[in-house]
């Protein structure tokens, strides 16, 4: 007689997200010409942080800051703020200047093959104080029910919306 089989407990996954620091839209110019909207200040805090700050008070464990125009500006301002130095979450900075949209830029992570599971997808002048743990309870289990249901939308003015 086999001895019986270990439950396996599921491996924990990293809490990953994808913040895109370009709004691929020209209605803030022209301000934004010289300078990517999420280092305008709010309360004299460039944009960026509110999110990095919503991130983390969320336990997210690694960020992707998707860079297209101002990619170095705001590299540096990365570079030259807390964020890079501390742990976690853990700031991976990732440029392709020729994106024009969101689609495009999350086809462009694709061909990198960066993201590996579940991920957060943010854009980078996001304020905000929601807790993204029901979403994130929710979205994994109508996965769980269903493998086909890739994405869960959700919006700050209505809450969770749904699956696709």
């Amino acid at each position: 007689m086999a001895p019986p089989k270990e439950k396996l407990e599921p491996t924990k996954q990293t809490l990953t997200a994808v913040l895109l620091a370009d709004s691929f839209t020209q209605r803030f110019r022209p301000i934004t010409v010289e300078r990517p909207k999420v280092l305008l200040p709010l309360v004299n805090t460039p944009l960026i942080e509110y999110t990095l700050e919503w991130l983390a008070l969320n336990k997210v464990e690694e960020i992707f800051v998707f860079c297209c125009a101002h990619a170095d500006q705001i590299k540096k301002y990365l570079a030259d703020s807390k964020w890079l130095r501390q742990r976690s979450p853990r700031i991976i900075t990732v440029v392709a200047r020729n994106c024009l949209s969101a689609g495009e830029a999350l086809r462009a992570l694709d061909q990198k093959d960066i993201i590996k599971g579940d991920f957060v997808l943010v854009s980078g002048d996001t304020v905000s104080n929601v807790d993204l743990g029901p979403a994130l309870a929710a979205h994994r289990a109508r996965r769980e029910r269903d493998k086909n249901a890739i994405m869960t939308m959700a919006s700050t003015s209505l809450g969770p919306v749904g699956a696709l």
